[in-house]
Parts: C-alpha cells; sequence; structure tokens
C-alpha cells in the first residue's frame, strides 16, 4: 500500500498536487485485515490480528492515510464455523440474528479502540522519532498532541515467517530525560488500567504498547448533533439534541435562528424567516476542541404568491398561471368547474360574467387572487346521449352539450321516432335496425351553428343460431345455418372445439355427444344445441359373475354376465353342472355331485371375441350328518364323534357349558339326567343330533343317633345320613337288638 501511495504521489506532485499549488490528495485503505482464525498457508489468529491491526493504524497516522477500513466490521460465520481467511476479518463476531446491545467485540476491535484513543488528536513527530534512536530490534514512533504531550508506540520486531515470537529491550536516551512513563496496553479502552514503570529497560515482545509521560484519562472531544426537525414554515421551532462526545462546554451558532447563539447543550432555536441555514456547534474540554458545521441544513419555507393572467377566444379562456413558490394549485372557473392544472385552458358552455380564483398552494398555506371576466360569443353546438349503439328497439335520450348560451334548438332524427325537435333534450325510439345521422342547430343574439354526427346511431339485432349434422362412423360434418352473426364457436361436447365455418370432426369414438353452437355480435351471444350419437363397433370385453360359488349338492348357481353392451353372442361351459353348456346371458346351473368346478364364458359380434375361464370357481359338498359315541366314568364323559361331511363342530352339554372340539372330555359338576347335542356344520348346512346322559356318583355312608350313654335298658334311634344316591343299607349293632339291619 504504501509503495502505491509513493508512486501516486510521484504523478500528482508531477501535476501540482503538493499542498501548494492544489491541495494535496487523502489517501483511504478501504479494506485490510488478516483472520482471527489460522488457515493454511498466511498468517491468522487472534495474536497475530490484535498485533497487526495496532502496527497498521500506527502506519497509517505516520504515512498520513487519512482513513483506515477493516475488511469487516462483523465476521461473516462463527469462529467453528469457517472455511476461508475473509470469514474471520471482522472487529466483531456474527452480528446477523442479533438484538442491538448483544453484539461480540473481538479482541482486534478493542485493540483498535486502544489505538485510536491513545493517537486520536496527534501527529506523528519524525524528529522526536529519530531522537529515540531506536535499534534494529525495536519498531514504533512518538505522537504528539497539541499540547506538546507525546505519546510512544513501542514493539519487538518480528522476524520469523508466521509467527509472533519476538523479543527486544529498549531505553530512552538520556538527552530526551524520561525517567518515568505510563505504560497501557492493547485493552486499555476496555480496562483503563495502566502501569507507572521506569524509562530504561522496557522488555517489549511483539505486542505494541503505549507510554506517556502524562496520563491523560480525557479523550478529545467530538462534536455531534441532530435536529428534531431540518424544515418547516416560519416561525417554528428547532430542538438541536446533543450527541457530542467527551465534551465539557458548547458554543452553537445559528444563522437566521432566535437565539443565534447558545452554550445550552440541547438548545430550541426558532426561524420566522424563510432561506436555507447552516448550524455550527463547536465543542470543548481541557485536551482539545471540535467543530462540527451542517452546511444550509435548516430550511424555512415562505408561503406561495398567487397571480395569474388570461386570454379570451370566445368561450375559450387560456390562463397562464405566475404564482411564485407553490407546489399545488386550484383553479376555480366561476361556473361550477374547477381545475389543478398550471395552466389549464377551460371552455365555458355559457355567456356571462364570471370571477375566476387561482389557490397558490405549499406546505406553509395558501393565497388566493382572483379576476374576472366576461364571456360573449355565437354558440357552438354539441350534444351527447347515454349510450348510441343498442339492439331490437331502444330509446335514445339526446342532451344538448353546446356552449355559449343557445335560445332556441332544432334537431333531426332520421328513423327514429320523434324525427324532430325544438325541445332542448329530446327521448327518440328507434325501431328498425340501421345506421343513422343525428343533427342539432342551435341559436342565439350572436349567431347559429350546427353539429352532425353520421351514422350516430346503430340499430343492431340479435344473432339466430341454427346448424344440421350427419354422422358417418366417427366423422361428423356439420353445416352452419345461423343469421346474423360476427363470430362462431363450436363446442363437440368431447373436449374441443373450432371455430370453423362449417367444420368436419372426427369424435375419439362412440357415443352421445351435446355438440353446441355458439353465435355472437355485438348485440350478444346465442347457442344452439344437438345431441349427436356416434356409433363405434368394437369386439366384446368379458367378464361375468355368480350369485354363490359354494353349497351343498344338489347346489344351483345363477350365472349373470357382466359383459360390455356391445355382445351378440354367449358361449358358456359348466363341467360337472346341468346344463354342461349354455348360450343364455344370464343360465342357471345346478351341480349334482360333490367337487371343485371351473366356468368359462366366451362372448362375440361380428367384429371379434373374449372369454374368460375360472378355475375352481365353484365348490360342491356333501350335506353334513352328526353322529357320537360317548363313555362315563364317574361324572367325566369322553365323547366320540362320528359325524362325517363336517367342517366344525359346537357341544352343548346342558349344564351351561359349551365345547368346538370334535372329541371333547368333559367332567359334570353334579349328578343328573342330561340330554347332549352335538351341531355339525361344512358351509352349506348343519346337521344335529342328541343324546341321553345319566351322571351317578359312589355313596358315601353317613348316620346320627339321639343317644349315646343310658340306664340298661335303653333305645337308640339311628339316622341314615348317607349321600351319593343311597339304594340299600346294612347296619351292624353289636350288643344291641337287633345285631343288625
Amino acid at each position: 500500500i504504501l509503495k502505491t501511495q509513493n508512486s501516486f504521489n510521484e504523478v500528482l506532485y508531477n501535476y501540482g498536487y503538493d499542498g501548494a499549488t492544489y491541495p494535496e490528495k487523502h489517501w483511504i485503505i478501504t479494506e485490510c485485515n488478516i483472520p482471527r482464525k489460522p488457515f493454511s498457508g498466511s498468517l491468522g489468529g487472534n495474536d497475530p490480528q490484535v498485533n497487526y491491526v495496532i502496527k497498521a493504524y500506527v502506519q497509517s497516522v505516520i504515512s498520513d492515510i487519512l482513513q483506515l477500513h477493516m475488511y469487516k466490521i462483523g465476521e461473516e460465520v462463527d469462529y467453528w464455523n469457517a472455511q476461508d481467511e475473509f470469514e474471520m476479518m471482522g472487529l466483531y463476531g456474527r452480528l446477523d440474528n442479533l438484538n442491538p446491545g448483544f453484539e461480540y467485540i473481538n479482541d482486534e476491535g478493542i485493540a483498535m479502540k486502544t489505538t485510536s484513543d491513545q493517537l486520536y488528536g496527534t501527529s506523528y513527530d519524525p524528529a522526536k522519532t529519530a531522537q529515540m534512536n531506536l535499534p534494529d530490534a525495536v519498531d514504533g514512533a512518538a505522537f504528539e498532541d497539541v499540547n506538546g504531550n507525546y505519546t510512544y508506540v513501542l514493539w519487538a520486531k518480528t522476524t520469523i515467517d508466521n509467527s509472533e515470537a519476538a523479543s527486544a529491550t529498549y531505553s530512552f536516551p538520556a538527552n530526551m530525560n524520561i525517567t518515568e512513563l505510563y505504560k497501557k496496553i492493547w485493552n486499555y479502552s476496555n480496562t483503563n488500567e495502566h502501569e507507572v514503570i521506569a524509562g530504561e529497560d522496557i522488555a517489549l515482545d511483539a505486542r505494541p504498547i503505549f507510554l506517556s509521560e502524562t496520563l491523560t484519562t480525557q479523550p478529545a472531544p467530538l462534536a455531534i448533533f441532530e435536529a428534531s426537525t431540518v424544515e418547516g414554515c416560519p416561525p417554528f421551532s428547532v430542538t438541536f439534541e446533543n450527541f457530542s462526545q467527551h465534551a465539557d462546554s458548547y458554543l452553537w451558532t445559528f444563522p437566521g435562528g432566535t437565539p443565534a447563539t447558545s452554550t445550552e447543550a440541547s438548545p430550541t432555536v426558532v426561524y420566522d424567516q424563510p432561506g436555507s441555514f447552516n448550524v455550527i456547534l463547536e465543542v470543548f474540554n481541557e485536551v482539545d476542541n471540535h467543530v462540527s458545521t451542517e452546511l444550509e441544513y435548516i430550511f424555512s419555507e415562505s408561503l406561495p404568491q398567487s397571480d395569474f393572467e388570461f386570454v379570451v377566444n370566445g368561450p375559450d379562456v387560456s390562463f397562464d398561471n405566475n404564482a411564485f413558490n407553490a407546489t399545488n394549485y386550484l383553479w376555480d372557473f366561476g361556473d361550477g368547474y374547477t381545475s389543478i392544472g398550471h395552466n389549464p385552458t377551460h371552455s365555458y358552455f355559457e355567456n356571462g360574467d364570471f370571477t375566476v380564483s387561482l389557490a397558490a398552494i405549499n406546505e406553509c398555506g395558501s393565497v388566493t387572487s382572483t379576476q374576472n371576466l366576461t364571456i360573449g360569443a355565437p354558440p357552438v353546438a354539441d350534444f351527447k346521449s347515454a349510450f348510441n349503439n343498442a339492439c331490437g328497439i331502444f330509446t335514445v335520450y339526446f342532451q344538448d352539450d353546446s356552449q355559449s348560451s343557445p335560445t332556441s334548438w332544432f334537431w333531426s332524427f332520421p328513423g327514429g321516432s320523434p324525427s324532430t325537435s325544438t325541445e332542448q333534450n329530446v327521448l327518440v325510439t328507434y325501431t328498425t335496425p340501421g345506421a343513422y345521422d343525428v343533427s342539432l342547430q342551435v341559436t342565439n343574439e350572436l349567431g347559429t351553428d350546427e353539429l352532425t354526427e353520421f351514422n350516430y346511431i346503430v340499430s343492431e339485432i340479435y344473432p339466430q343460431a341454427s346448424f344440421s349434422s350427419t354422422i358417418d362412423g366417427v366423422t361428423g360434418t356439420f353445416n352452419n345455418t345461423s343469421t346474423e352473426f360476427a363470430e362462431y364457436l363450436w363446442d363437440f361436447g368431447d373436449g374441443t372445439t373450432s371455430t370453423e365455418a362449417n367444420p368436419i370432426h372426427n369424435f375419439p369414438g362412440g357415443g352421445n355427444f351435446d355438440v353446441l353452437l355458439t353465435v355472437t355480435n355485438s348485440c350478444g351471444e346465442v347457442t344452439s344445441a344437438q345431441s349427436v350419437t356416434v356409433t363405434v363397433m368394437t369386439a366384446p370385453s368379458v367378464d361375468f359373475t355368480a350369485d354363490a360359488t359354494f353349497g351343498c349338492a344338489p347346489f344351483s348357481v345363477q350365472y349373470q354376465s357382466l359383459a360390455t353392451p356391445n355382445t351378440s353372442d354367449w358361449a358358456w361351459s359348466f363341467p360337472g353342472g346341468n346344463p354342461a353348456t349354455s348360450s343364455d346371458p344370464n343360465p342357471l346351473v345346478v351341480y349334482e355331485s360333490p367337487g371343485v368346478y371351473a366356468a368359462t364364458l366366451e362372448v362375440s359380434n361380428a367384429v371379434g371375441n373374449d372369454s374368460e375361464t375360472r378355475t375352481n370357481y365353484i365348490e360342491v359338498v356333501e350335506v353334513p350328518v352328526a353322529a357320537f359315541n360317548f363313555t362315563v366314568s364317574g361324572t367325566t364323559v369322553t365323547f366320540e364323534n362320528l359325524s362325517s361331511n363336517g367342517t366344525s363342530f359346537n357341544w352343548n352339554f346342558n349344564d351351561g357349558n359349551n365345547s368346538l372340539e370334535e372329541n371333547p372330555t368333559h367332567t359334570f359338576s353334579e349328578v343328573g339326567n342330561y340330554t347332549v347335542w352335538l351341531t355339525v356344520d361344512n358351509g352349506c348346512s348343519t346337521s344335529l343330533i342328541s343324546a341321553d346322559i345319566v351322571i351317578e356318583a359312589a355313596p358315601q355312608a353317613g348316620f346320627s343317633y339321639d343317644n349315646a350313654t343310658g340306664c340298661a335298658p335303653f333305645v337308640v334311634n339311628y339316622q341314615d345320613n348317607s349321600g351319593g344316591n343311597v339304594s340299600s343299607w346294612f347296619w351292624s349293632f353289636p350288643g344291641g337288638t337287633p345285631s343288625s339291619s
């Protein structure tokens, strides 16, 4: 950059841009930086980036660069997602999708702020820099502010490519009489922390440091302000809001305003005269002062001025607008008409005296001027009607629209009723189609004028739609017999249309099609419709169904043909059925024997045939027969199923229990007589059989007695309490009479 600056300056100096003949050019660096993240093949990282921005800023001040811009204000992506150097060259982290106040400033941004604060209001002093007698291992410079205070920037030079490793020691020369210094590092703008060090044996590395003999805590001031409004209509007030930084006092200058000057922080000023005015703010603190000037910042508008001239030509008047400082205009011609044009021309329909006014308008208000004019002219014939073209019988209202106040009228209406009239406005009826002229003659005291509009009234009739057609196969020939039409559109009912007068159309196949012909003229449209039948012979398509396909012999099946309607012949084949063949569309077939059978249908017509065979279509089975045996063991019964032709079984044991097993075993909970039922099913029929079963249990002996002891002789009564359907008893009573029973 510096080499480019030097070569350009040579050219500029040759052409006099040397600060003497012409002002020197200012230099701006628009893009510079290194990435905060290291990438292969280039210098990068947080430490190198901080060192880079401080050194670049220092070198820019030394080289009289007016502005130094980093590549980006904010980095393009998050650190961990960066893929190339240019995504990591910002003073801030990513700024997109952040609310204000949540920005993250990088260390480079802090270092740039510190450097800017330390060198603000200073200029490079090459003589003082030379006096520092910097050794080869040290780089830096001296900068002087307006009060003669110096800031020194020092660092150790790096000598290894892509490395920030460097170290050196520096001592200020004895002739500079520097014994004590304030040391500030790269983040001073954030921490405001400093260190007091001696002027000798100062340890340096690649990170620049800032040294000063005095500690200035207040930077130079910066004047910034904004007006509550910058334009208005006098008198209007403007409040100037002060956004200045680091200022202790203020001096405002307001040319054209009241007050003309102010030392308030945010004064309010009144502007009561039109014009454009500068605003100047100078701010001060103990370090420096700064001036901000906004040229022609305040614009005070003035009221407009209204004036005009005019030229009368019969009933027509041309107006010349001489208004000043107006943005809009409103003319009032005194006859009920207005205009917002700049230089309008207006036609008066009546003679007489009229007062014309012009309102000149801007945002501050309006000013109106008026003048009188007189219109006196022969009449100019003119008329109008609500419409002049219609269909059938219609009535037209003619309205006089003549200028300059006619006093008499004579109308002529060929083809209309009435055909003439002396009324000012006339209602006329037309009953016959045709094109007719209309004439109006008007008169006043200054003359006569006549206007004829040729073929002004056009009377038309509605179109009449009709057509004929012939169909040959899929081809239809259509003959348009409509009348009084200008356009026509055919719709053949198959999704296609035509605008031919007499089209020939091929239909996509057989069927009924609603053909529409719509004819149109200026009066409207009329549609004629016909239904045409297109018959196309094709081979039939076979399909059939049966009312049932499973049953018990003998099994009757009603077959039904589902073939397409163009079928003329049917040929059925029913192996195992009666009949075995049939030519009926819907035959009835009986299957006498069990088995699985196929069915075939062939359909045909004059064009072709189609057939279908369904194998294993009909299944015929025997009627089931229910039978069983059983074996009783106590309360448990084992059943043996002797049924035939059954596929499912349902046992009802008549004790509230059932079973679907083929050969169940069942235990009854109580003795007694039970009728057991077996239902056998095979999908086409059922069979039912029952058997009576007696359940008996072994007896359980038990008895009771009324006395167990007594004086002989004594009597004991015994009571049998046995269970289990006892059929006989045998008692034994040793020592008793009887001894058994």
